[in-house]
């Protein structure tokens, strides 16, 4: 069991490197106000950070899910799953809370509230997606493959596919408020509970 920690712990290493290298990016964008406009520094941190949880979150079940001993830990974390789920979310969500607030107290404009909802509603929509495509297929190239060409339509048509589903908040000069993004906050969760309970579903 220890053997198998310490594989998982060095496969997300390089993941939360990355994630650790990004997040100070978007501190340094924050400190020296680059933009000033708070609309794009959100936006770069929801296509930052959403898609990383997706690829975190697979990493971190790779071996419950996709791996030799995947019977082994699905018969010793039965149950827990949806646990360890909640717990990495609420986990991976504090930084970004923060986040947040750094940038309401930055910028005029800004609601640290109604943008850490968005981005928790994000977060749970994306990684529900990227994992029931993992349990599905047991390929994580497959899971990230999907996930990046969602996101490279999203951002190279910014948002204006009409037959896609628009997770990310992309207008760059209303204010980010909850009157401004409470449509996408429902849709998401409404969506990434629908998610849940199915990835609950399938790992039960």
């Amino acid at each position: 069991m220890l053997g198998i920690l310490q594989v998982t712990s060095k496969s997300i290493k390089p993941v939360l490197v990355l994630w650790a290298s990004m997040y100070l990016f978007v501190l340094i964008l924050v400190g020296m106000n680059i933009g000033g406009n708070a609309n794009i520094i959100y936006l770069i941190t929801q296509f930052i950070f959403i898609p990383l949880s997706g690829i975190l979150f697979l990493h971190l079940f790779n071996d419950l899910f996709g791996s030799e001993h995947s019977t082994f830990l699905h018969t010793f974390y039965k149950g827990k799953v949806e646990k360890m789920y909640g717990a990495y979310l609420m986990l991976y969500m504090l930084p970004l809370i923060v986040l947040c607030t750094l940038i309401d107290l930055r910028y005029e404009g800004f609601e640290a509230i109604p943008a850490s909802i968005l981005l928790l509603s994000q977060a749970l929509l994306f990684t529900c997606i990227t994992l029931i495509l993992f349990v599905i297929t047991t390929d994580l190239s497959i899971s990230i493959t999907i996930s990046v060409l969602y996101l490279s339509i999203e951002l190279a048509t910014f948002g204006n596919v009409w037959n896609l589903i628009h997770i990310f908040y992309m207008n760059l000069q209303e204010p980010i408020v909850l009157s401004a993004v409470y449509h996408t906050l429902i849709v998401n969760f409404v969506l990434g509970l629908i998610g849940y309970r199915f990835f609950k579903m399938l790992v039960s």
